[in-house]
């Protein structure tokens, strides 16, 4: 027979092995939950990360071709003045005119070129600022 010391002792130690298995069995619960959250946020900063560099592309196509069809229209533009030049400068008056004519074009070819830049880095500023909106959030 056991004495009532060796009874207790034996039931403190089977205190201690449940105490101590609801201790590791909390802990594993934590662990997994903590690798859950690593895990979303790994694939959400993929998923943020791939939607931002489609978007990066798809602006970089939209100005790449924006900038063919500008000097598509450019060219166009200049051998059709360059073809009134050659018929105008036939006498002295028309080559005044043609300077004239030539220097407005220049001019109004700035102002647009000016106007579209400006255009564009208020898209990309825009951009810019909804990128970083994303990254904060």
């Amino acid at each position: 027979m056991k004495t009532q010391e060796e009874q207790a002792l034996a039931a403190l130690n089977e205190k201690m092995k449940t105490m101590n298995a609801k201790a590791d069995s909390t802990l594993q619960k934590t662990m997994i939950k903590w690798s859950n959250d690593q895990e979303s946020v790994i694939v959400q900063a993929a998923w943020t990360g791939w939607k931002e560099a489609i978007m990066k592309r798809k602006e970089d196509e939209a100005l790449e071709s924006m900038n063919a069809k500008m000097l598509h229209l450019q060219q166009k533009a200049e051998s059709t003045l360059q073809n009134l030049m050659v018929r105008w400068s036939s006498d002295q008056a028309s080559v005044v005119v043609q300077a004239v004519f030539m220097a407005w074009r220049d001019d109004l070819r700035q102002a647009r070129e000016d106007a579209e830049l400006g255009r564009l880095n208020d898209v990309m500023l825009g951009m810019k600022a909804k990128e970083e909106a994303t990254l904060q959030s």
